[in-house]
């Protein structure tokens, strides 16, 4: 629940022998790694910023939820977070964001919230999220752009596809490129079991190792600290 409790796990698994990795299913989806190769492979042109949208009815949401500080970002957040991570094939250097609770909220803490990241590459990436959304929803990886050169590659569930450059006031509707279909989320769960025993079976680090996830974590407490104290953070303050 904290970064330096993070932390002392990594250091205590740095002392064993075992295989510590944590569950995040979402990033071993195939479209995950389709939408990582197009964005770094350079066939939307330079890459301009990323939107990710969340929206979901969870007004019952578990009762210890209920009951958190934070539980948007530290509950929801930090699986979209890893996920950004997975699809642009970069890390955060800093954030700025902002978390509310609704009026009509029956959480005791934070449920909708904004976060704007700077990537190490410069890229900028907008989050916004509402777990308790009255409007329409998405679906769990939410709804996600990324604007380049010559079109906007777009996951909008169930599909993966690319807005092409070529809209206009007239014809609001840009060329569509179809790439794949996008599996439910929770087929993520067997391929996360898979990649757990391959890297038991090869003596590798699994891809969403501790080592790792930790910097989707520091997403997360960079972002529920930048909300409270209304300032930019620096994602490498909270890393090893």
């Amino acid at each position: 629940d904290t970064v330096a409790s993070a932390q002392r796990i990594l250091a205590s698994v740095a002392e064993s022998d075992r295989v510590f990795m944590i569950a995040q299913k979402a990033r071993f989806h195939p479209w995950v790694h389709k939408f990582r190769e197009i964005v770094t492979g350079g066939e939307l042109g330079r890459m301009s910023h990323v939107t990710h949208y969340f929206r979901a009815p969870y007004y019952s949401w578990g009762e210890f939820r209920h009951k958190m500080a934070d539980p948007l970002y530290i509950e929801m957040s930090i699986h979209h977070f890893d996920l950004l991570r997975a699809l642009l094939g970069c890390d955060p250097a800093s954030v700025w964001a902002q978390s509310w609770n609704t009026p009509y909220s029956t959480f005791n803490g934070d449920i909708t919230g904004i976060a704007h990241f700077t990537m190490d590459n410069g890229l900028p990436v907008s989050y916004h999220a509402d777990a308790i959304s009255s409007g329409d929803m998405t679906d769990w990886f939410g709804e996600i752009r990324a604007v380049g050169e010559t079109g906007t590659l777009t996951m909008v569930y169930p599909e993966l596809y690319i807005a092409r450059k070529g809209a206009n006031h007239a014809d609001r509707e840009a060329p569509r490129e179809e790439v794949m279909a996008v599996s439910p989320p929770q087929e993520g769960q067997a391929v996360v079991l898979r990649e757990f025993t391959a890297a038991i079976a090869e003596g590798r680090e699994p891809e969403s190792a501790g080592t790792e996830n930790i910097k989707s974590l520091a997403m997360v407490f960079g972002a529920v600290d930048s909300s409270r104290e209304k300032q930019v953070k620096r994602i490498a303050d909270y890393l090893p």
